[in-house]
């Protein structure tokens, strides 16, 4: 169920759940009330706002889990959180200790795709909700698999994924390019963190391919240059 809402009493709920969870240790932040589909939520800890898109939550359990998921980030980023990551999760864990309200999915993974192993052991309450979460996730693309006979599977290799990063090395610098291909095939979370010990030894693998395809990248543009005399700006390593 949905009552309505408006931004004093989200106001009013940032600071009750200040005072309950964080000991009023975040900053006052202003509310705002917008539509921004598919976001449910935007904290910008910079210009101290946030934003709750209250069209798109079905119910106040949904926009009190979305206020708490925003707040977890502004409590992070005093941190020196960068997005989805390790602070964040910390975040998210003493929430679920002092049995705050809030829910986990994949919102709280942030761009990962594939749920597993992106919460690290030892946040306990957090990484076993976020695991129900992935076998919930498995079991939707299991059955959609076998609704869909006709869409061919591919049994993913390191040389596939090698191959990517090679691509990659044309437009991307390395720590973008492990971010874009990292999320791309579910082995790292947003910030680029390898969720498993065989991701960990791919990345080094991957450093290396990554590093020559963008050394003769570079070098081919400054043949380039010098036959033809113009070219754009020449991207970092």
């Amino acid at each position: 169920m949905k009552t309505a809402w408006d931004a004093q009493r989200l106001c009013r709920l940032f600071d009750r759940y200040n005072r309950l969870y964080w000991g009023g240790r975040i900053p006052a932040f202003r509310i705002v009330i917008a539509v921004m589909p598919p976001t449910w939520g935007l904290c910008d800890s910079k210009n101290k706002t946030i934003t709750i898109d209250i069209e798109g939550h079905k119910s106040d359990r949904q926009i009190r889990a979305t206020v708490l998921h925003e707040m977890a980030h502004a409590a992070a980023d005093r941190r020196g959180s960068v997005g989805h990551d390790v602070k964040f999760f910390a975040q998210l864990e003493s929430l679920l200790q002092q049995k705050a309200p809030i829910s986990i999915n994949s919102p709280e993974a942030g761009k990962v795709r594939i749920l597993a192993n992106v919460v690290p052991a030892r946040f306990a309450l957090l990484k076993r909700k976020m695991d129900r979460a992935e076998s919930q996730r498995a079991r939707g693309v299991i059955a959609w698999e076998k609704a869909h006979p006709e869409i061919a599977t591919i049994d993913l290799q390191a040389d596939t994924i090698l191959t990517r990063f090679e691509d990659a090395a044309m437009e991307l610098p390395w720590k973008k390019a492990v971010a874009a291909v990292g999320l791309e095939y579910g082995f790292t979370d947003e910030t680029g963190r390898p969720l498993t010990p065989w991701a960990f030894r791919l990345l080094a693998r991957a450093r290396r391919a990554h590093t020559r395809a963008r050394r003769e990248h570079l070098e081919h543009e400054k043949r380039r240059i010098a036959l033809f005399g113009s070219s754009p700006a020449t991207p970092d390593l």
